[in-house]
This record gives C-alpha cells, structure tokens and sequence, in this order.
C-alpha cells in the first residue's frame, strides 16, 4: 500500500517566518531567549521567481524585509530583471505594478535547456541565481471533490489531487489552484436602474439597466503552498494530495463553482528548501530546533557576498486539470449557504424631497439598487423599494463576464 506524504504551508505565513528566522540568524550565531522586538532591522531581497514549460508572460516578484512588527513587504521597485538561457537567448522583464515584473515576451522553459535569473536593483544591487532547467514532466491524472468532516469537526468538501511523474522517480510536486464560482444576486430582479436627473427641484427617473447585474463570476488564488512526493514511496504517483478544504457554509459553494488544480514537477533541492520553511513555521519551536545556515536558496548577490537575499528560482514543468461541481452534488442534505451578506431594503416616496432625498441619494451613490416599484389602491406609483448593492448588482462580487473555460 502506497503512503502519501503532503506538507501544507500557509504562503503569507511561511514567508513571514522564514523572514523573522533569518533576520534572527544575522544577529545570532547561537541560540538564547530574547525578545522579538528587540531585534535589529536588516532589509533583505526576498525573491518569487518561478518558471515553467508553459508559453505565457512568466512572472518575478521582488520585495524587501520590513521590521518584525510590520506584516506587510515592501515591494522592490525599479529593478532590471531578465532570464537568460544556455543557448544565449536573454528574456527582459518590466516592472508592470509595484514589485512585480512580467516577461516583454511569451515563452518557455525546454527541456534540456539551462536557465539563469540576474536581477539588478535601482540602488545597483546585483543577484544571480544558479543555472536551472526542468529535472521532470509529470501530469495531474485526477481532480476529485468529496465530502468530509475535518479535524477541527467541520463538515465541507475536500479538493484531493492525485498526480504522477514521466520516467524514474522520485518525483517531486507541488500544487496550487485558481478556483471561480458564481455569483447569483437573489434581489437584482428589475429590468430598470433608478438615476437622479435632477437634486433641484429633486427629479427621478427609471431608465433600462445597461449591464447583466444577476449572474456574476468571481475568482480566488490559493494562498497556501502545497507540497506532496513520491520519496520512498513505490510508484510513480501521489493519491489523493488534499489541495483545498471549503466548509459547507461557505458561499462561494451556493451556486455553481470550478477549481483548476495545478501540479508542478520540481527539483529535490525546491523541495527541500520548502520543506525546511515548513520546519520553522512554527514560532514555538523556531528557535529552539533550528541553527545557523539551515535555510539556503539558490540566488546570491554579485556585488557584494555579504548581502543576504531570500528565494529560490525554479524551472519547472506544469499540467493542469479542471473540475466542476453544484452545491447538490456534494451536500444533498444540507441547506444552502447564506448569500454573501445580508441584504438591507429601503423604501423611498416617488417624489421624496428634504432629508428623504438626501439619504436617498447617499444610497444610491453607493450602488443601491432598485427592486420594485410599489403600486397603491389605484395601480398608481407610490413608493421605490431599493436593495443594498451586493444584493442587488452581483458586479459588487465579481464580474459578468463569462469565463472562456465556463460550463453549465
């Protein structure tokens, strides 16, 4: 019987450790009791860079350390980032956002074909990675939802992965996923928008709504890294890796929803570089357990050996697989889950004047939106009725755009 071996990492969390420990290890060559905020700041590179044997716009993330009690990392700004290959080939990035760098041009990583990331900073720091080039090709063979009740008591429903690699192992993988699900608005009933032509004398007017505002989708990235190997395993696949946990309460899972599960065969040395993050994840034990030098990437400064960067440049393959699935498929006993927030009704004279118009206008402008238009004894207009926006306008969760992968 095959054992499978999955570590899950929280990203934000990993980083932010890991981050605490090295600045730690600048400081101390040994370990004693101290006090977290009494350490010296040290800004350090932190470096995302990652390439795959996918034909896109790969993407480089640079930032720098903050101080221990700032959760946030500043983005590196201004930076000439490039990857250059074996065959002399050399790939510029530009920086399209604070911190993020994406390749002029599509390509992709080949198999037999070195890879070498240099990063120059605006200060004129220089960092290069070593050379990488893809060490395997695998597949995801599986996507499978299933529902279960998880260590914490938690009904929900559980995204497993089962996936394995080309030629001899070991194999080393790691997972991520983009999930999207629809959006239904329960109020976004009315064919018309309510608009302010006029605040005085005050004058409103229903006009046809110009947009789709019922069915929305929206989109999310995992934030976790998701580890799992065929290491003193026999085979050369993994089952069953669980990739994503979703209770049953959660409303992203009320209507229809789609995750696409991503597997990425990477080297010994990435694995081992993440599994040594996961062994500092904890605070209780990071101190205690860990010694100088314990976590290495594989890109270092070429202006100055004593500047410490954090990051690792990978060249990996990559497949993917998509699944889709309705609330009911999983739970078929269960209530659905609330909408996303509770909704919220206003009702409005047809001419409301003084402070009625006032807040009737802040609501608007807020993205209210109309819902019924209530009639009195004679079939005469009396009131507008207006809902609170998400309720009424399923833009205000995602966008009306149907994605190009979409199924009914």
């Amino acid at each position: 019987m095959q054992k499978r071996t999955a570590t899950i990492l929280n990203g934000s969390t990993f980083v932010k450790r890991a981050l605490l420990f090295i600045a730690f290890l600048n400081l101390y060559g040994c370990v004693e009791e101290f006090q977290a905020e009494s350490i010296a700041f040290e800004s350090i590179l932190v470096v995302e860079a990652m390439l795959t044997d996918e034909f896109k716009k790969h993407e480089i993330i640079l930032s720098t350390t903050t101080p221990i009690e700032n959760d946030s990392i500043a983005p590196e700004r201004g930076a000439s980032v490039s990857i250059t290959d074996s065959n002399q080939r050399q790939y510029l990035f530009e920086e399209i956002e604070d911190g993020k760098y994406v390749s002029i041009e599509e390509f992709n990583a080949e198999d037999g074909v070195d890879y070498q990331l240099d990063i120059t900073t605006a200060d004129g720091r220089s960092y290069q990675s070593n050379e990488k080039r893809i060490t395997a090709t695998g597949q995801v063979d599986e996507v499978t939802a299933r529902r279960v009740v998880n260590e914490n008591g938690t009904d929900g429903v559980e995204i497993l992965a089962t996936g394995s690699g080309n030629g001899e192992g070991p194999f080393f993988f790691r997972y991520e996923f983009e999930e999207t699900y629809q959006v239904i608005a329960p109020f976004a009933t009315s064919r018309i928008d309510l608009v302010i032509v006029s605040e005085n004398p005050p004058v409103l007017e229903t006009v046809p709504k110009m947009q789709e505002e019922r069915v929305c989708y929206s989109s999310g990235v995992s934030n976790s890294i998701i580890l799992s190997s065929t290491n003193n395993l026999i085979g050369d696949g993994v089952t069953n890796t669980p990739v994503h946990f979703i209770p049953n309460d959660n409303p992203i899972l009320r209507f229809r929803y789609s995750i696409l599960v991503k597997q990425f065969v990477q080297s010994r040395e990435i694995q081992a570089f993440y599994e040594t993050l996961s062994t500092i994840s904890d605070l209780d034990n990071l101190f205690a357990q860990i010694q100088p030098g314990f976590v290495e990437g594989n890109i270092s400064s070429t202006s100055d050996p004593n500047q410490k960067v954090l990051g690792f440049f990978e060249v990996a393959s990559v497949s993917s697989k998509r699944i889709f699935f309705n609330y009911r498929d999983i739970f078929p006993d269960v209530d659905f889950p609330r909408y996303f927030e509770d909704c919220v009704f206003r009702e409005f004279p047809i001419m409301p004047v003084g402070e009625e118009f006032e807040e009737l206008k802040v609501l608007l402008g807020l993205g209210y939106r109309l819902v019924a238009i209530n009639e009195g004894f004679f079939n005469n207009a009396v009131s507008y009725e207006i809902v609170s926006p998400a309720c009424g306008n399923c833009n205000n969760l995602g966008t009306n755009v149907v994605p190009d992968f979409w199924e009914e």
